[in-house]
């Protein structure tokens, strides 16, 4: 061995004698095999022990939550890949590096030299990474992290997800800086606004957001700070001043911030805060949530602005079920628990955060513990966190008469329709308004209040026009607190709670005002009510007597509300009442009413509904009654002579469906006529500012009977019948008046020109309605239209023989809402000529045309693109809906679509002559279609017969009744556009349209998304309800199931309607849909189905069988 090493370091040292310089390195390789790879191993360790005190460093600076820098990471890579090579190197060269040659135990040269050249160079490596560790100075940063907003609660139900579509829409829209969110307390706004700012940062609209709770109580300086630590910036300044313009200067540099400002309670000067953003910066929003709307649109000046509603029943129920847990309701024996919880949601009235605090309350709670509950719930023990937000926002009321308006309002039944002239009764009877002399004045003054309460969402609109509602929860919390000693207002809504009273006399002895509900029952009445300070009482119910001494201690008693009650008499004690103001009978069932003329005191008296034949003259000593309301007393056939005129101070009478036997004027007493009033009796009260009463013939009418004083008033002249109003002024005008002479009063022309609501009965005379009317004026207070069985009418509104000089400032019918033409049998059109005025009919909202014969369009687009309804029936000769005129030419170069954005409602009823919806356009003009040939058009060429164009939208469209359109083939194109589809509708009922092969194309079955109810009949030539020509893999890509939500279907008398769809489909049927009637479609089911079989067959298969059948399911 020692021989064999001699010669080949012989030849190795004569070689390199030979050799030029850099292939003397090359053989260094060899000589320095050893040395090469034990300097890898020592320079790999150092670079290891680097690392781990460089990863002592980072985890140090991770947990104080820094970033690291990107630089590091870099190097951390670039070590983990070195790493890898030195250790996999190391870990081969070991065998590799002993491999002989082909003489024995001769090492191999040449793979010597290439691992020790490999490992030089990876010792060099790792030397110059080490080394650039040692440069490292700072590793990490203090990161700007994104805001992070948590929606714990947050679900995305259908009454949230339009207001989160449109609060996304407002956030891209440029010309949009301010945006407002409002509701009542416990609605949701607050995780609303979270939600918003959690998409809207998903989305990259904003590169961050700041969420700030403002608070009845702001604190400008925690304002500023929590923005300024979303911002990074730090405050040197002291002040809210100084800090402002640090604050301001800083948010100019942002492009896309959001600001929250959640639960603003008043006006919040932005400036003085530092909230203000450059013309610039359009990326930059400001989100702002508020339980009043007053706050929003007058106070902060927002541009946009949106309601959060109560949620639906349904939805409440999948919420409750969701936060107590979806296990609980699910199991087999939760029958029990489903049942409550139906209870429970019920009694939290769909508001969010009632459900919410209930449900955690009684998750994983037993079935006696949830009884509890809902007994607790019952009798108002609501959760102080929900009874707390409540009273704050009755704390935060300035107010002290909108504050007791409030409690009036808890002292009605839970869930009523509050009448806001109950309401009116109660305050004059109160004596509540200062410095308020009038009845009017006091309208004025009570509505003003209610919008306050209304903007602060403490009270909400009712059903109807005149009516206010309050939120069951508010309700409770309003009765605990007109309950307290501040106020001793108390609602008593059964027996047992009558009996705790009663039993402690003293806290019924002090009380103010009482109201017993309608389950308490006359037998636990007391004798006598020991209430010396009461000034309100309401017992309003049926079928209930009262005590002869029962108001002996009540002589404080202001307002009594009495209505329902059934007596023979009045009570001896009720002379004890000579402080009464207010005295509400309606309905009351009483024989003798003489009493009342002994109430000296009183205002206001309200008989309504009453069963008397005869007023008493009695009535006639109430000398300060302001208000008399005589209406529906339908059996009133006798009013004596000088009873209404002794009311001198009478401001409003309503003897509507009442009295009208007036004597007329010039009229011989005798025994039939001498114990009739004469309607002089009300030309003489000069107060008078509020009349409601019909009139039935002309000659009971006296000259100038109709004051210019007159606020209020409707007035039926002539025929019978009174029609539900609109507005707080009308007119009802009978074909037997003489209308020249009423037009030359000007008490009636002011009445006419000031009606909101007006109704033309079988009226000759008129050509043009509003020339004929009011040419001066145009009708312009005018709400309600109604004209009904005329024939001489061609137009409703004829520009053409109107001034030219008028017509450039002209608006015709302004402030109309709704018009309703029936049995017009000459009416052509309802616009005829040019209307110049900028605001003629733009606020039409409703339309409806009954048996108008000759009627071949309703509106052009321009008028009608507003319309929220539009009801036409058994219009014979009618066309099109509507037409584009040459007003609506001018915007319909470049139309991409026609759209009716409001129209929710539309009922097209017997019209054989319809062939479109709206006109078609030409698209290299922009102008209605005119039949030439060679121009190119944007339809099929069956697009004649096809009712709604691929240019047509209703974006809001719910409900759609098509009914006996004969000339109708198509409802839809095959093919829409996404803008035009019907995304909203919900009911689609379809009758008698004989010419339909198919309902609805693929493209608008898949866009029904909300599709409640179908129903479909007498079409005898419909053979298909949805027609896909598409072929079944491109159906099946879409990943839903076609009318998921379709709960009901009614099909009969569709004598070829063989198959539902088109193609069978797993996307398109009706096994799933609870309610479901098929009858008289005999070739919808298969007859050679067994009838065992046939039990057992899905609807879908039966549909799917194309032979002929029989009959329903159901």
């Amino acid at each position: 061995m020692e021989f064999l090493a001699a010669i080949v370091g012989s030849i190795i040292g004569k070689i390199a004698g030979c050799t030029i310089e850099p292939n003397g390195r090359q053989f260094g390789y060899l000589f320095y095999y050893e040395s090469n790879i034990n300097n890898l191993k020592t320079q790999f360790q150092h670079l290891k022990d680097t690392k781990q005190d460089l990863q002592h460093t980072l985890d140090v600076a991770t947990r104080r939550g820094e970033e690291i820098k990107q630089s590091i990471k870099n190097w951390l890579s670039q070590m983990d890949s070195i790493s890898e090579m030195v250790e996999n190197f190391l870990s081969d060269h070991e065998g590799q590096a002993n491999t002989g040659c082909s003489i024995k135990s001769f090492p191999n040269l040449v793979l010597r030299h290439r691992l020790s050249r490999r490992a030089k160079k990876m010792a060099q490596s790792v030397v110059e990474i080490k080394e650039a560790a040692s440069k490292f100075g700072k590793v990490s940063n203090v990161p700007i992290l994104q805001n992070i907003l948590e929606t714990k609660g947050y679900m995305a139900f259908h009454t949230r997800n339009s207001i989160l579509k449109g609060i996304m829409e407002a956030l891209r829209n440029n010309d949009i800086r301010m945006i407002g969110v409002y509701g009542m307390a416990g609605v949701g706004k607050t995780t609303l606004a979270k939600e918003v700012a959690k998409r809207a940062l998903e989305a990259k609209l904003f590169n961050d957001a700041v969420e700030v709770a403002v608070s009845a109580f702001p604190k400008l300086e925690n304002i500023q700070q929590e923005i300024a630590d979303r911002l990074g910036l730090k405050f040197d300044e002291d002040g809210v001043k100084a800090r402002a313009v640090r604050l301001r200067h800083r948010l100019r540099t942002e492009e896309n911030f959001l600001i929250i400002l959640d639960d603003v309670w008043k006006k919040l000067d932005l400036l003085d805060i530092g909230i203000c953003f450059e013309d610039v910066q359009k990326g930059c929003k400001i989100l702002i949530t508020s339980r009043y709307q007053g706050v929003l649109e007058d106070d902060m000046d927002v541009d946009k602005n949106f309601k959060v509603e109560l949620l639906s029943d349904s939805e409440a129920w999948s919420f409750f079920s969701k936060m107590v847990g979806d296990n609980l309701l699910s199991d087999e024996n939760s029958d029990e628990f489903k049942h409550l919880t139906t209870q429970i949601v019920k009694e939290c009235a769909c508001l969010p955060l009632a459900i919410m605090t209930v449900a955690h309350a009684l998750k994983n709670k037993g079935i006696h513990f949830w009884k509890d509950a809902l007994r607790r719930l019952r009798r108002s023990s609501m959760d102080e966190k929900v009874y707390s937000s409540v009273k704050l926002s009755y704390d935060f009321l300035e107010n002290g008469e909108a504050r007791l308006i409030l409690l009036f309002c808890s002292l009605y039944e839970e869930d009523a329709e509050i009448s806001i002239n109950d309401l009116l009764n109660l305050c004059i009877g109160w004596d509540l308004f200062k410095d308020v002399y009038t009845l009017e004045e006091s309208r004025n003054r009570l509505q003003t209040l209610l919008d306050e309460l209304k903007s602060r969402c403490l009270l909400f609109k009712g059903n109807e026009r005149d009516l206010v509602k309050m939120h069951d929860v508010i309700h409770d919390v309003g009765i605990s607190i007109a309950a307290s000693e501040d106020f001793k207002m108390y609602n008593i809504r059964s027996n047992d709670e009558l009996k705790k009273y009663l039993e402690d006399s003293n806290k019924l002895k002090d009380s103010i005002a009482i109201s017993l509900g309608a389950t308490v029952e006359h037998q636990f009445l007391p004798s006598s009510l020991n209430c010396a300070e009461l000034r309100l009482l309401s017992m309003a119910r049926e079928h209930c007597s009262l005590p002869d001494n029962f108001f002996e201690e009540t002589k404080e008693l202001r307002v009594l509300n009495l209505s329902f009650l059934s007596l023979e008499t009045f009570p001896s004690s009720f002379l004890c009442l000579e402080n009464l103001q207010v005295l509400q009978l309606f309905r009351v069932e009483i024989e003798d009413i003489h009493m009342i003329g002994e109430l000296k005191k009183l205002k206001v008296l309200d008989l309504g509904g009453s069963q008397m034949k005869k007023l008493p003259e009695q009535i006639g000593q109430l000398t300060r009654l302001c208000k008399l309301d005589l209406s529906n007393c339908y059996n009133l056939k006798v009013v004596p002579p000088n009873v209404i005129s002794r009311l001198v101070n009478l401001e409003e009478l309503n003897m509507l469906h009442s009295f009208n036997n007036w004597k007329a004027e010039g009229e011989v007493f005798d025994e039939n006529t001498s114990s009739s009033a004469s309607l002089s009796e009300v030309k003489n009260l000069t107060r008078l500012t509020a009349l409601y009463l019909e009139v039935p013939h002309v000659n009971m009418l006296p000259k100038d009977l109709f004051s210019t004083k007159l606020e209020r008033y409707y007035i039926p002249l002539g025929g019978w019948g009174v029609d539900i109003m609109e507005g707080s002024r009308g007119l009802r005008l009978n074909f037997e008046f003489d209308t020249r002479r009423l037009l030359k009063e000007c008490g009636f022309q002011m009445l006419l020109k000031r009606s909101e609501n007006l109704h033309l009965e079988r009226f000759h005379g008129l050509k043009n309605i509003v020339c004929d009317l009011d040419k001066e004026g145009g009708l312009s207070h005018l709400k309600a239209l109604k004209v009904n069985g005329n024939h001489e009418i061609q137009y409703i509104v004829d520009s053409s023989p109107m001034e030219p000089n008028r017509l450039s400032d002209h608006s015709i019918l302004p402030s109309l809402e709704t018009f309703e033409f029936v049995g017009m049998e000459n009416l052509e059109k309802i616009c005829h000529g040019e209307l110049k005025g900028a605001k003629s009919l733009r606020k039409l909202r409703q339309a409806n045309v009954d048996l108008c014969k000759k009627l071949k369009n309703l509106l052009p687009f321009f008028i009608a693109n507003n319309l929220e309804k539009i009801k036409i029936f058994h219009c014979l000769q009618m066309e099109e809906i509507v037409t584009l005129d040459s007003q609506d030419v001018i915007n319909f170069e470049a139309v991409d679509r026609i759209e009716f954005p409001n129209l929710k409602y539309m009922q097209l009823w017997n019209l054989p002559q319809l062939t479109r919806f709206c006109s078609e356009t030409d698209t290299s003009t922009g102008k209605p279609d005119q039949g030439q040939e060679g121009k190119e058009q944007l339809y099929h060429s069956d697009s004649s017969t096809t009712l709604f164009n691929q240019k047509v939208a209703f974006p809001s469209l719910e409900q759609l009744f098509l009914w006996n359109l004969k000339s109708v083939k198509r409802i839809w194109p095959n093919q829409l556009p996404e803008t035009c589809k019907m995304h909203n509708l919900k009911t689609l009922h379809l009758g008698c349209c004989k010419s339909l092969k198919y309902v609805l194309p693929f493209a608008i079955a898949e866009s029904l998304v909300q599709l409640e109810k179908l129903i479909i009949s007498q079409c005898e030539g419909l053979e298909e309800i949805i027609m896909i020509k598409e072929s079944k893999e491109e159906v099946e890509k879409i990943d839903k199931m076609l009318l998921s939500k379709l709960e009901y279907v009614d099909l009969k008398n569709l004598p070829n309607l063989t198959r539902f769809c088109s193609i069978e489909t797993n996307i398109c049927g009706l096994n799933f849909i609870p309610v479901v009637y098929i009858s008289d479609c005999p070739k919808l089911f298969s007859r050679t189905a067994k009838e065992e079989e046939d039990k057992h067959m899905d609807l879908q298969e039966k549909i799917s069988m194309r032979s002929p059948c029989a009959d329903k399911k159901g």
